[in-house]
């Protein structure tokens, strides 16, 4: 009895293992070190983390296999890997040359333009009719002496990517590495640097975490305006390199988007980072644009 018990043991053994190798194997690369503890926590960190938590514990016979990256090393490996993905990523023309992307998995408010009130002022004759800021390369033709802190390697879309461009690289300081997003934001509070470029809900996210750690006292007087002919909102999605296996993951994960669409969970996972105020004006953004989506 025991021989038999010994035998079936084995057997299903083998079997077991042979599921677990049978599991593909992707590379899950992360720009913020904080992900790779975040990932699959039951905590309610931000939209981009809670939303692709949902997403990941639906995701079956692929193994993940989470790493920090800096966004140059995360570029070339989304062109030279044959497994790669990363999350949270904004679609360019450019980069779908070399990667696939998924439907979207989030969606964000407008990035805005942020600043420190009466030390970085927009210039009133820059501001049009809609209370948005005609243009950024000649906010930097007006002042000259101030600074923008951009995020080496991020992509903020196609319509600002290029105005960032037209602007002098000695008004522009680039930041890389692990907290860079938190290192502009105290740069800016400390006034080193003069403007930023955010989303509302992670500069809130940002600025609520440096009070609670008492690293301010209050909430920093930060003021914001949108910036003319941006997009009103900028959808994240999963970017994988353009190979069989990269095709594959995408098409599994849109599948699980498409359920997650209609789950209130997924709506829940950005109202909760959305001041009041904002959330009419959101709930009628979310419902049109995940309803098109879905239908489609």
């Amino acid at each position: 009895m025991k021989v038999v018990l010994l035998v079936l043991l084995v057997f299903y053994s083998s079997i077991a293992i042979a599921v677990i190798e049978e599991k593909t194997h992707i590379l899950w690369l992360t720009d913020d070190k904080d992900d790779e503890k975040n990932y699959l926590a039951d905590n309610q960190l931000s939209i981009g983390t809670d939303t692709i938590n949902l997403l990941i514990k639906e995701i079956k016979n692929y193994q993940l296999n989470f790493q920090f990256a800096t966004i140059p090393r995360i570029n070339l490996l989304l062109k030279s890997s044959n497994s790669t993905c990363v999350a949270n990523r904004v679609k360019t023309k450019e980069r779908a040359l070399n990667n696939i992307f998924s439907l979207p998995i989030n969606i964000y408010p407008g990035l805005r333009l942020y600043y420190i009130d009466e030390y970085s002022t927009v210039p009133q004759s820059l501001i049009n009719q809609d209370a948005e800021l005609s243009s950024l390369v000649e906010l930097f033709e007006k002042r000259q002496d101030k600074v923008i802190g951009i995020s080496k390697g991020r992509s903020f879309g196609m319509y600002l990517d290029k105005q960032i461009s037209q602007i002098p690289k000695a008004n522009i300081n680039l930041r890389a590495g692990g907290g860079r997003y938190e290192a502009l934001m105290q740069m800016l509070i400390k006034k080193r640097i003069d403007y930023i470029i955010d989303f509302p809900t992670e500069v809130k996210e940002q600025v609520d975490l440096a009070v609670l750690n008492d690293e301010m006292l209050s909430s920093p007087d930060i003021n914001s305006i949108a910036i003319a002919n941006s997009p009103e909102f900028i959808f994240g999605r999963i970017a994988c390199t353009k190979t069989a296996v990269g095709e594959a993951f995408i098409v599994r994960i849109n599948e699980i988007l498409r359920t997650l669409y209609n789950d209130p969970a997924f709506y829940q996972a950005h109202e909760r980072y959305i001041n009041k105020n904002d959330l009419p004006a959101f709930k009628i953004l979310f419902d049109q644009q995940f309803q098109k989506l879905f239908t489609e």
